[in-house]
């Protein structure tokens, strides 16, 4: 669905704070402050830290040759962290030995590097460095691995992202009354295009979905997640939101469990005269089972090099994990750069 978007204004008032930090005990040197040239990586909480793509002079990427798994094929699949039979981010043999971890409202903190090791991640094995994080919390065996934030080789602000509270009003009651009349629109949008072609999709021809505009006005929108950018951009703050509706399954189904639910995810702006837009958003239908979902934003920072404003992104898919790269821009928000973590 294409909502009125948003275009930020930002100019170069918006993009000219980057922020430095008290890097402790630790000597920050003329490499930590280049800015121009650093890796970024995602902390696990049982120390581990799995670098996954470079910055390099104003452009992201990921510093090692392209596999394509069906060279028949024109699709072009996000490059892999699985796979590399040593270390991608190893420059003769050598790893960056500190990193800089910002936690919540926190000061950096200086992570030291003792080695590499691989870890597992869903589907495959992945090279991280190992760390002094102090923090360290092993996970039960069978566990899936939780991520604690991310870090940079160099010493720039990473600013973390905050849960918002949905119930009672607050800052989120405007938010996601902009957020309810966007899928409400996207909703009789689809309602629309499918009952012109009902054979467009199975959930839908298959009695999952209210019709009727008003059995759907009588289900109530559930917000799954709401999160913003801690610091805000200059007085404008960036949302991730995902909400939906939940209705009953279709009369005759035998799986008793199961229900229709229409879903609506994206990236709200609200800027610092209070005007609120969407960046982008994606609405579908699905079930119980959320495949049709795609993937979701399940961590979040920001990391503003060369007076640019870029989001840094830990996303799940049905069965496996993403690091994806935005750039916000006057135009938006740009996908840069999607790494598969397996």
């Amino acid at each position: 669905m294409k909502m009125n978007r948003v275009f930020l204004a930002l100019g170069s008032a918006l993009l000219t704070l980057v922020v430095g930090g008290d890097a402790g005990h630790v000597r920050v040197t003329a490499q930590d402050k280049n800015t121009k040239q650093f890796m970024a990586g995602v902390l696990r909480t049982d120390g581990a830290l799995v670098p996954f793509a470079e910055y390099r002079h104003g452009v992201w990427w990921n510093p090692w040759p392209e596999f394509n798994p069906n060279p028949g094929s024109d699709e072009v699949a996000p490059r892999s962290l699985g796979g590399h039979p040593e270390p991608w981010f190893q420059r003769c043999e050598k790893s960056p030995a500190t990193w800089y971890f910002w936690p919540p409202a926190r000061a950096p903190l200086p992570l030291k590097t003792s080695g590499t090791r691989e870890v597992e991640n869903h589907s495959q094995n992945n090279w991280a460095l190992v760390t002094d994080y102090p923090q360290k919390q092993e996970g039960e065996k069978g566990d899936h691995h939780r991520h604690a934030g991310f870090a940079l080789n160099v010493d720039l602000k990473i600013d973390s992202m905050v849960e918002i509270e949905t119930g009672g009003g607050g800052e989120a009651g405007d938010v996601l009354a902009y957020v309810k009349s966007a899928f409400t629109h996207s909703e009789a949008a689809e309602a629309a295009r499918l009952a012109a072609e009902p054979g467009a999709n199975h959930l839908w021809a298959a009695d999952w979905f209210p019709q009727s505009a008003e059995r759907r006005a009588q289900v109530g929108l559930t917000v799954t997640k709401l999160y913003r950018d801690r610091s805000g951009i200059d007085g404008a703050q960036v949302y991730y939101v995902e909400v939906e509706k939940r209705y009953e399954k279709p009369a005759g189904s035998r799986d008793v469990a199961c229900w229709g639910v229409a879903f609506l995810k994206g990236w709200v702006l609200k800027r610092k005269d209070g005007v609120i837009g969407m960046l982008n958003d994606s609405f579908g239908l699905t079930n119980c089972d959320g495949k049709e979902r795609g993937s979701s934003v399940e961590l979040f920072g920001v990391v503003r090099p060369d007076n640019r404003t870029f989001l840094l992104t830990v996303e799940h898919g049905w069965e496996d994990e993403s690091y994806v790269i935005y750039e916000l821009k006057d135009s938006g928000l740009i996908r840069l750069l999607e790494t598969f973590g397996g």
